[in-house]
């Protein structure tokens, strides 16, 4: 999508959302859409993997770069990327981080037993 498109898209889902309305989005552009989600929700197969808001991803989980692959023990997910490794790791007290839709789903998928846990409670999952 070019940039007046994101923006005309922008705006017409922010004018047709409310309080009695589901807007449903199927897109491989994640990215264009993360200041308009909340909640996410993550289907795999048909079954609800996360179905969470915003806020609370936010709170559970960081997203960052580091230079190096970091060990396998104390991450839920990483993949090479631009500057270093991509890394979410549960935020254990760390300061909150924005949220990164594209890491978010790869992690999801990776390890939906864990995510499964970490947000069980929060809100709810099928």
């Amino acid at each position: 999508m070019n940039i007046p498109a994101k923006s005309v898209l922008r705006r017409l889902l922010a004018a047709a959302a409310g309080d009695d309305r589901c807007i449903i989005v199927s897109t491989h552009q994640v990215r264009e859409l993360d200041v308009l989600l909340d909640p996410v929700v993550i289907l795999n197969e048909g079954r609800v993997l996360l179905n969470a808001p915003v806020a609370e991803i936010s709170r559970r989980l960081t997203f960052h770069v580091e230079p190096v692959k970091p060990a396998d023990g104390d991450r839920l997910h990483a993949e090479p990327g631009m500057g270093g490794w991509r890394i979410v790791r549960e935020s254990r007290g760390a300061a909150e981080t924005p949220v990164d839709l594209e890491l978010l789903f790869n992690a999801v998928l990776a390890n939906p037993g864990r995510i499964r846990e970490l947000f069980d409670g929060a809100s709810p999952t099928a």
